[in-house]
């Protein structure tokens, strides 16, 4: 992936089961790529890489596809399609010679322009609506961050100024483009950003509250 891809080894990392030496031989490999830029570049190599039959890097048959589908729906609020929708959309997930294999996107230090307390939470109880992303810059991380417009208010408080949906959860990162459209149930939160005084609301999927109920789905095909 380093070589077709051109970004260094060293922006290269391990987690999961690999990076405590507790792995086996039928582990999956975890990886780490650090830095937005190398980030962007490896989605792209490897999506060239899916189409390559003579590489050794693919995407999941049919059966591991339909396991992996039934699993999702089986742990999370989603149904089958919906979970194949999910599929679809994943990049950092393939297998290599035989073993599954993921890739985790993580900033640099100097990338990371908030720090603790900079931002203030306040929960407003639980909130499902529908809208548009308008950014989805920040969604291949953790937490994926889609910025939104065009909000609907299905169920729950009806406020006017929802601009992020923010989770926690990884089955939900890098899922929707800009401009597309999404369904999502989790945590409202009231945001002050204590740097610039700005007070705005968010959804946030992963919270305790929300008791696993949480999700973001697709509106578009």
């Amino acid at each position: 992936i380093s070589d077709e891809s051109g970004v260094p080894v060293r922006f290269f990392g391990v987690t999961g089961s690999i990076l405590i030496d507790i792995h086996q031989s039928f582990s999956d490999i975890d990886l780490i790529i650090y830095g937005k830029k190398n980030s962007v570049s490896v989605k792209e190599t490897l999506k060239q890489l899916y189409e390559n039959q003579d590489f050794p890097i693919r995407r999941f048959n049919k059966e591991e596809s339909r396991e992996w589908c039934l699993s999702k729906a089986r742990m999370y609020p989603l149904t089958y399609e919906e979970a194949a929708w999910i599929l679809r959309r994943r990049w950092n997930r393939g297998v290599y010679e035989g073993t599954l294999f993921s890739m985790h996107p993580v900033k640099l230090e100097e990338e990371n322009d908030e720090n603790y307390g900079d931002r203030i939470f306040k929960p407003e109880g639980m909130i499902k609506i529908e809208a548009t992303v308008s950014d989805s810059s920040e969604a291949d991380f953790l937490p994926s961050v889609y910025k939104v417009e065009d909000v609907k208010v299905i169920e729950g408080p009806e406020v006017k100024d929802i601009s992020e949906v923010a989770s926690y959860e990884g089955l939900y990162g890098g899922l929707a483009e800009k401009g597309e459209r999404i369904l999502s149930y989790g945590k409202l939160e009231g945001v002050t950003d204590r740097r610039s005084g700005e007070q705005y609301h968010r959804v946030l999927i992963g919270s305790k509250e929300a008791e696993g109920r949480d999700y973001i789905k697709p509106l578009t095909d």
